[in-house]
Order: C-alpha cells, then structure tokens, then sequence
C-alpha cells in the first residue's frame, strides 16, 4: 500500500481542496452565510489534531485531508470576512474557546489521542447548529462540497489502514458528518422539528 498512499493522499486532498473552494466561491457570492466563529473553531480543532499527530507519529498521507480541511476552514472565516458575509453570535464565542481550548490540551499533555478525541467531540458540537439550520432550510447548504468532502474522507479511511485509531478518528467522523449533510441537502421537504 506504501507505493500507491502518496497517491491516494494527493487525491484525497485534491477533493477536499474542491470542496472547499466551491464552499468558499458560494460564501463569496453570499449564497451562503458562514457562523465565523465556528469555522475558525473547525480550523482550530482540526488543525490541533493534526499537527499533533504528525508530531507524535511523523508525517502520514492519512494526514493530509486533516491539515487541508483545517487550511480551507480558516479560509472560509477569511474570505467571510473580506465579503462581510458571515454570521456572529454569542454561542460562537463557545465554538472560538472549543477551538483554543484543543490547541490547549495538546501543549499540556503532548498526547494526540486525547486531542483528537476531543477535537472530534468538540467538533460535532459546532456543526449542531449547522446541521439543525440545514434541517430547517436545506437550501441554505450546497450538496456539492459535502459530495467532495464525502469522498475524500473515504479515500483516506484506506489510508489509515494499519495504522492506530488517532488516525481513524477524524475521518470516520467526517464521513458520518459528509454524509449526513448529504442527505440533508439532498431531502425533498423541510424536516418538521417540533415535538
């Protein structure tokens, strides 16, 4: 598998990278309005996890997806900012401290399953909002970036064959999340979520 990971991490970063610039134009262009905050907590928690794996375990291709969606989430909070496009609420403080507070973990225990443990946990609490704006309105999310983004965290779950469960964690949890908003945009009616 060595000879061909090279491969298959160039490809998968290849389609996280078209995710995010279609996810970006479409900030760009205002369809879509980002929390700002949140995007910078993605960024923080996802990046904190894998520089710490990388500087635990040495550079793997599995890698890569990790380090470009955290390069394209700090984007988005970029290019949000530049269009003033982008949403800021209070509950987005929570998302920026969730952000800081992996950064933190990882400087106080050296320990990179611990930070990814808690980047992925961290992170499933940011996308709620984002995931229950896209329940109530599926337009208001593009089904493009999360077809992308889908794919190429499968292409990298081959790539962490054999290697420990730090490697693992994020893209399981991105293939679930990818998929879910799938579907989510892809639904033909509004999901009633009063009870």
């Amino acid at each position: 598998m060595s000879t061909i990971e090279p491969y298959l991490g160039i490809l998968a970063s290849l389609l996280l990278v078209v995710s995010q610039v279609t996810y970006i134009i479409q900030v760009a262009i205002k369809k879509v309005t980002p929390s700002l905050f949140s995007w910078l907590g993605f960024a923080l928690l996802i990046g904190a996890s894998g520089i710490s794996q990388v500087l635990e375990s040495g550079w793997e291709w599995s890698v890569a997806g990790v380090l470009f969606s955290a390069f394209g989430c700090f984007l988005v909070c970029i290019v949000a900012l530049i269009q003033r496009n982008f949403s800021l609420v209070k509950i987005d403080w929570l998302y920026l401290s969730l952000g800081v507070a992996c950064i933190a973990i990882y400087l106080i225990s050296s320990d990179a399953l611990l930070t990814t443990i808690f980047g992925v946990v961290a992170d499933l609490v940011l996308a709620i909002p984002m995931i229950l704006k896209t329940i109530k309105n599926r337009s208001s999310e593009n089904y493009l970036p999360w077809v992308f983004s889908g794919l190429s965290w499968v292409i990298t779950i081959f790539l962490c064959v054999g290697k420990p469960i730090v490697f693992w964690l994020f893209p399981i949890y991105l293939i679930l999340f990818s998929g879910l908003m799938l579907i989510l945009t892809l639904s033909k009616k509004r999901i009633n979520t009063s009870l």
